[in-house]
């Protein structure tokens, strides 16, 4: 009787065991499911979804605790033109290329995502207007002043940009819109 209850018990505990490893498998699957989720597909930042959704919660932060926080909206100039005159390849490679030499000159806590097509934004955690459209130009002026090199030639890029200041009672998709709508005006005056 003894033995036939220990080896239930080890039976038991063996099945425990391999439930476990299952578990932390699955959470793993999950984790990296999520991951693949929030991320754009090809580049290193966040998708519009994820970064509406983080940028949700960072201006609830922000009402909570009456902090300040900026969005940057900007797109690559004549991005159609390095298609077409490039192939799309040369111009996934811009792509890749502007995302991390965004990362590398912001903070690891502000918010970087792909908008769409060449469109990104950049939400800078507990930062005013003012430093905000300084980082905008700041940004501007790195991603101008450092060419990619594709296949031995220099590749001279420039991004528009728009600046704006966040307020406690944004919503992020009309935070965006005003960012977008400044980038607009900013490449109109440009030209």
């Amino acid at each position: 009787m003894v033995l036939e209850a220990q080896d239930a018990l080890r039976t038991l505990q063996a099945e425990a065991a391999r439930l476990r490893a299952e578990v932390a498998s699955l959470e793993d699957k999950l984790r990296s499911a999520q991951a693949l989720a929030d991320h754009d597909p090809f580049l290193p930042v966040l998708n519009r979804r994820a970064f509406l959704r983080e940028m949700s919660r960072e201006i609830a932060y922000m009402r909570r605790y009456q902090e300040h926080a900026g969005l940057i909206y900007f797109d690559i100039d004549d991005f159609k033109q390095i298609n077409d005159t490039h192939g799309h390849q040369a111009g996934d490679m811009v792509l890749e290329y502007l995302a991390h030499l965004i990362l590398e000159n912001v903070r690891e806590t502000d918010i970087v995502g792909r908008i769409g097509g060449d469109e990104f934004a950049i939400m800078l955690v507990r930062a005013d207007e003012a430093t905000t459209k300084s980082k905008a130009n700041t940004l501007a002026h790195i991603v101008s002043h450092e060419p990619l090199v594709i296949a031995g030639e220099e590749m001279r890029l420039s991004i528009s940009t728009g600046a704006v200041a966040l307020m406690g009672d944004d919503e992020p998709d009309a935070a965006l819109s005003r960012a977008d709508a400044a980038m607009y005006a900013a490449k109109r005056a440009r030209k």
